[in-house]
């Protein structure tokens, strides 16, 4: 019997809240955190503030394999925490590493790109 080694994908978040909007993005990612658990192959979720900032949080989530990290990538939950990324912060840069220990990260989303606006990729 072959055994054959799951690897998990990695997606971090690193954003800066707008000013006076903490509250806000606190409810909102909890909310938000609560829904994307029940998605298929999500293993961990978490986020925490920075220890420097307290407008900037980062946000860990792991996933059983880069395929199930890609379907999430395409529902309507993924699109509303895009949103409310848009409307919160002032920053935000969302990436993903396909597979622990594989230098290239993968950005997904980020704000401000070159051009100002919030760039999907």
């Amino acid at each position: 019997m072959e055994f054959m080694e799951k690897r998990q994908s990695k997606m971090t978040t690193v954003v800066k809240i707008a000013p006076g909007k903490r509250k806000e993005f606190l409810d909102a990612i909890g909310s938000l955190r609560d829904h994307k658990l029940k998605e298929k192959g999500i293993t961990t979720s978490d986020w925490h503030e920075d220890c420097h900032d307290p407008n900037r949080f980062h946000i860990m989530e792991e996933w059983e394999s880069e395929e199930d990290l890609m379907r999430y990538c395409r529902t309507d939950m993924f699109r509303i925490f895009l949103g409310a990324l848009k409307t919160l912060c002032v920053e935000a840069d969302v990436g993903y590493e396909p597979h622990p220990g594989e230098p290239k990260r993968k950005v997904l989303a980020k704000f401000p790109s070159e051009d100002g606006r919030f760039a999907e990729i």
